[in-house]
């Protein structure tokens, strides 16, 4: 399952995704911080990432993807900011 906030990037979830490219090697600890910048359909969060073999081949800094708030959140702040309706791209 794709993570659906920037906290659920884990080591734990890292070691899951990547287990076919890992070998031998672990992840031992991310970083992460979510992209200031809204997304539509999506968010962004870098990872930055730790590896028991620093020399597995694997990359230590990822941009990862998900889901952005539902459509009706967006709908919201666009309200309050009285961004007319044909702007709207939802």
């Amino acid at each position: 399952m794709i993570p659906a906030s920037p906290e659920a990037f884990t080591a734990d979830w890292l070691n899951e995704a990547l287990a076919s490219k890992l070998g031998a090697a672990t992840v031992q600890s991310v970083a992460v911080k979510a992209s200031d910048v809204p997304g539509q359909t999506a968010e962004i969060a870098f990872l930055d990432v730790t590896y028991s073999d620093p020399d597995c081949g694997l990359p230590t800094s990822i941009v990862a993807k998900y889901q952005s708030e539902p459509a009706s959140h967006h709908r919201h702040h666009c309200q309050l900011r009285s961004i007319p309706p044909r702007k709207l791209l939802l």
